[in-house]
């Protein structure tokens, strides 16, 4: 299939090895991909790494610079032949430092790779060619973004997660474990684990250690821990053996959850059982309510992580599964034009969608991270920027507003924005009319510790959104606010499905509630409640 390579181009048969085929039979059996062009960029030698690599064959005296037919730098932009590395190399009279390009097979496959040009020359040192090694490394790309996705979502995690080795040195440090603990990652990683062990319990590392090398998980056992400040904390621990590839137990994943408000609740309950027992009592019902709140965050912290597990699982393989069939079909369609265009446009729908899910996964898991700045907001100058970043699409669809007058309340301005923003997003997309929305405000008061909204008790700020879209049965309200959620299908109306569970998760960092109501083909109303600014106090919201 190929030319045999020209030894007089690398190394002359006195040089090398005995046998003067010697230098031809490296080149075709190396599992890397090689290929020379002559200093015209024609290609003429290539190896059968290579010809695996393109899928397909080059065109001598046609080809030149490489054997794919497109080239495209790191940043998705489209490279002509001669802007190839290998061109690029020639044209500079010097080899060039690897550079990372992708190429599209004729089947429809990307591979990313990096290329390495070196140039050939003669005796007298002119340029004869070039030869260029292809490395694939689309695998450790594709690795990279699945690696950051699990980091996104230990980051986003309550629970302080670390890693370490079997020898007890911190490998992995996340952001619940420096809030909990006191020490930065920089700090902690590198460090031995012990540091975190009160003296009267450093056994216990040596017996956890037995038990995972037998590959055996520790679930929820409950210990104290150090923080760097020197404070003793309850905590509970979930360890896991970290295996190699080989499953040899090479270290330790240790999810590490505060629960010394549990504790000390519980100590709590034991006093009240010998001395002032009513006053301990209401004590216990005080620090009782402030645990419910906090084991009532954590489950909402875990059920998002089960969340973006299943986004993981589901929502994001779907636009894989269609890339891939319709990869496949294509594949088996080459000849045919019209069906090259048609899987071409529904692989790159099916693209664009993925794209759409992961921005989307990652701007709802940021929400809990982002530091916000709390002050007074005037709904109203909020509602202008929103209608003005709108005022396309409102005068596109003949929008109208009947608007109260707004009140202030605290929060963050960023965050209210984006909240009626989404709000008023889909009251025009969801309309099959001109839209009309309307927002009433009110004050109501939330009396007692459990009522429909689950919030403290006081006065609070009810604004009320109405639209005339084509709304939804009743029995959904609730899972219009879950994310990826749709009530309907996404051929008929554009989205992922996150908005409205970003809604809900604005408003609850506000220390709020939000219900909706809605009857099909009669719109829909969603209730906001938010604490009055003057009568915050314990309901200020918490700064995240």
């Amino acid at each position: 299939m190929n030319d045999a390579f020209n030894d007089n181009h690398l190394s002359s048969p006195e040089a090398g090895p005995g046998h003067p085929n010697f230098y031809v039979n490296l080149f075709n059996n190396l599992p890397v991909a090689l290929y020379y062009c002559d200093k015209e960029g024609y290609i003429s030698q290539y190896n059968e790494a290579a010809v695996a690599l393109w899928g397909r064959e080059p065109v001598k005296g046609t080809d030149r610079w490489i054997g794919s037919l497109e080239l495209y730098r790191a940043d998705g932009s489209r490279l002509q032949p001669d802007e190839s590395p290998l061109a690029l190399a020639v044209r500079a009279g010097h080899a060039i430092i690897a550079e990372e390009v992708s190429i599209v097979r004729p089947d429809g496959t990307t591979r990313v790779i990096m290329a390495s040009p070196r140039l050939i020359h003669d005796a007298a040192g002119g340029l004869l060619g070039a030869v260029n090694m292809l490395t694939d490394i689309t695998e450790r790309r594709h690795t990279e973004v699945r690696m950051a996705h699990l980091a996104a979502i230990v980051d986003s995690s309550d629970d302080a997660i670390i890693s370490k080795t079997l020898d007890g040195t911190i490998t992995s440090w996340n952001d619940a474990a420096e809030r909990i603990l006191g020490y930065t990652a920089t700090e902690a990683i590198g460090r031995p684990i012990t540091m975190l062990i009160p003296p009267d319990r450093l056994n216990e590392e040596p017996q956890i250690v037995q038990r995972l090398t037998r590959g055996e998980r520790v679930d929820h056992f409950e210990t104290q821990r150090v923080t760097k400040h020197g404070a003793i904390i309850d905590v509970s621990l979930t360890i896991s053996p970290v295996k190699s590839k080989d499953g040899r137990v090479i270290g330790a994943s240790k999810i590490l959850r505060d629960i010394t408000l549990q504790k000390e609740t519980e100590r709590l309950i034991r006093e009240s059982e010998t001395r002032f027992k009513i006053k301990l009592e209401q004590e216990v019902v005080q620090r009782t309510g402030e645990l419910l709140r906090t084991n009532e965050e954590l489950e909402r912290s875990n059920h998002e992580l089960e969340q973006y597990a299943y986004i993981a699982s589901h929502d994001l393989q779907e636009p894989l599964r269609k890339i891939q069939t319709f990869a496949d079909l294509l594949k088996s369609s080459l000849h045919d034009e019209a069906a090259v265009e048609l899987y071409f446009n529904k692989i790159n729908v099916s693209a664009q969608r993925m794209s759409s899910l992961i921005k989307d996964v990652l701007n709802y898991s940021k929400l809990s991270r982002t530091e916000s700045v709390w002050q007074r907001v005037d709904l109203n100058q909020v509602l202008l920027e929103v209608k003005s970043d709108f005022e396309l699409l409102i005068e596109q669809r003949r929008a109208t507003f009947t608007v109260d007058h707004l009140p202030e309340i605290e929060g963050d301005t960023q965050q209210l924005r984006q909240l009626l923003g989404n709000l008023v997003s889909n009251a025009i997309k969801f309309c099959e009319q001109e839209p009309h929305i309307q927002i009433f405000t009110s004050i109501v008061q939330v009396a007692g510790d459990t009522n429909e909204y689950d919030l403290y008790p006081g006065q609070y700020v009810q604004l009320e959104f109405i639209d005339n879209g084509i709304g939804f049965e009743q029995k959904y309200a609730d899972q219009v606010f879950v994310v990826f959620k749709r009530l309907n299908h996404r051929h008929h109306y554009s989205g992922t499905g996150i908005g409205l569970a970003l809604c809900k998760k604005i408003v609850e960092r506000h220390k709020g509630a939000i219900k909706a109501s809605s009857q099909p083909g009669k719109g829909a109303a969603f209730q906001m409640l938010f604490p009055l600014p003057q009568t915050m106090g314990s309901n200020r919201p918490t700064q995240p």
